[in-house]
């Protein structure tokens, strides 16, 4: 690999930087589309006006499933039960808690409620709301990271 190779990573905020390409990591990550009707489960960040699905990334020693229930529960206060896999996505992404670029393998589970608990207390996510939110019409205040995911989940709840 050229020591000058860089490559554009999206941020958080759907800004885009560069980063040296030796600097970037591979992330594999879980996200749960936690299903009820015609609506999803997801995540509110006033600081960005925008929905995100709960998710995050995989930790050594876990399988996909059991990082869906961790983040969701830990994002949401929601215990899950993990069903199929709905949606993979790929990109380059600029992790603000990490401070690292990535290189993100995201795979989208449907899923569904079991019970509310306790949502434990993680101070990077103080601000952050979950909320169920009606996806039987597109929405123009979701993530563009999650867009696509939502999409082919609305199309398998109204079926």
């Amino acid at each position: 690999m050229s020591q000058d190779k860089t490559v554009l990573c999206r941020t958080i905020e759907c800004g885009y930087r560069n980063f040296p390409a030796a600097d970037v990591t591979f992330r594999p990550a879980a996200y749960g589309l936690v299903a009820r009707g015609s609506e999803l489960l997801l995540v509110f960040f006033p600081k960005f006006a925008n929905y995100t699905a709960p998710g995050g990334g995989v930790e050594p020693d876990e399988l996909l499933a059991d990082a869906v229930r961790r983040e969701v529960l830990e994002e949401t206060g929601w215990e899950v039960e993990v069903g199929e896999l709905v949606h993979f996505a790929e990109e380059f992404f600029y992790h603000p808690h990490t401070e690292k670029p990535h290189h993100c393998l995201s795979f989208f589970f449907l899923c569904r409620p079991i019970r509310e608990a306790a949502r434990p207390d993680r101070p990077d996510y103080a601000d952050a709301r979950a909320k169920w939110v009606d996806v039987a019409a597109p929405r123009d205040d979701l993530h563009p990271f999650i867009r696509e995911a939502v999409e082919k989940c609305r199309e398998r709840l109204l079926r």
